[in-house]
């Protein structure tokens, strides 16, 4: 539970350093790039109840803020995207295989 804190803490510390840019569309990929490589780092301390909140984080970011700006990414922009959401998928079925076989099929 106290590195899910400190993940959150770090991502929200990240997010209000980074709200002050002008390129909204660019601070979202990279915030999104900075969750993804902490979770990398961290999903082997993560117990269930840690997983279910990077869980919440990563579909803030892979549906709620990607709607926001979906029209405004470029094609290479989509691809960084679409690989943040490959890799953490790989972290969601190393995290639980049985759990997870039907995305490893692509349903």
């Amino acid at each position: 539970m106290k590195n899910i804190k400190q993940l959150f803490c770090a991502c929200y510390t990240i997010v209000l350093l980074n709200s002050c840019s002008f390129d909204p569309k660019g601070d979202y990929i990279d915030d999104f790039g900075v969750f993804i490589n902490e979770t990398e780092l961290s999903q082997e301390t993560y117990s269930v109840e840690d997983w279910e909140y990077v869980e919440v984080e990563f579909n803030n970011f892979s549906v709620i803020e990607y709607m926001d700006y979906e029209d405004e990414l470029t094609e290479l922009e989509k691809k960084q995207i679409s690989s943040y959401n490959q890799r953490f998928k790989k972290m969601r079925v190393k995290k639980d295989p049985g759990g997870s076989i039907l995305e490893i099929l692509g349903f």
